[in-house]
């Protein structure tokens, strides 16, 4: 190589010796600009994380004083349009994640449950799913030691002092009533107490509905589903009234349409 390179002329030594002390020079640079850019990129993406962080913050404050699960997902919902985000979570003022655990005992519950969690990390809200089985779970649901379960409250077609029971702010602090949620609500046992002494259909139609829409604006229950309809395999004899019960089907009220 340094033979050849005695062989080159001066034109060619020069150009040569030139390159070879430009291209450091050149490399040195292309790379301090990188760098640069690269610091300038970071300070900038820096500072409008820390806008959109102020901005979510703002937004958030109301929904954790009020505990509104959905706004507060709605407000997370709209960091979608930074691709700088690729996760989001909920803290309170003491720095703690919006968390909290549900509680199951069956497979079908487990699904429900999970399928609710991937939901839920979408928003920022870190739950997760404790599955036990009947016995502790039906000792826990008793003593009101979960943060969240799956259940369902019968009802009659003449609801009455059960609701108490249900709803009344006594029973939040009763363990063994079905106050699950800790409902403490003044106009609640107003509703309750306006149905239980109505001595028109009209009085009591109307304070059932009033009951049902303070429940619902309380928040204190997420619906999973409502099928209107029932399905019902049966044999094609099998014939039953041609109207269904407020109740449901009642196989009891069935025949055998082909018996003699």
């Amino acid at each position: 190589m340094l033979t050849a390179f005695r062989n080159y002329s001066l034109m060619r030594k020069l150009v040569v010796a030139l390159l070879v002390s430009i291209l450091p020079g050149l490399a040195l640079a292309f790379f301090s600009f990188a760098l640069l850019a690269m610091f300038q990129m970071r300070s900038e993406t820096i500072d409008r994380l820390q806008v959109l962080a102020e901005a979510t913050a703002i937004h958030s404050a109301p929904t954790l004083l009020f505990g509104d699960a959905k706004a507060a997902a709605e407000t997370l919902g709209a960091l979608r349009v930074s691709t700088l985000i690729i996760g989001a979570q909920i803290h309170d003022k003491q720095g703690r994640p919006f968390a909290f655990e549900i509680l199951t005992t069956t497979r079908d519950q487990d699904r429900l449950a999970l399928a609710f969690v991937r939901n839920l990390k979408r928003a920022g809200i870190d739950a997760r799913v404790r599955s036990v089985d009947a016995t502790q779970f039906e000792r826990r649901r008793i003593a009101f030691d979960f943060d969240m379960m799956d259940y369902r409250w019968e009802q009659s077609l003449s609801p009455g002092n059960e609701q108490y029971f249900y709803w009344g702010s006594e029973a939040a602090t009763q363990e063994g009533t079905r106050n699950y949620m800790g409902v403490q609500s003044k106009a609640v046992d107003a509703m309750i107490a306006a149905m239980l002494s109505a001595t028109r259909r009209e009085d009591f139609v109307a304070a059932t509905r009033a009951l049902d829409r303070v429940l619902l604006s309380g928040f204190y229950v997420i619906p999973l589903y409502f099928p209107p309809k029932q399905w019902v395999a049966r044999w094609t004899r099998i014939e039953h009234p041609s109207r269904t019960s407020l109740f449901g089907y009642l196989p009891e009220a069935w025949w055998d349409g082909g018996a003699p």
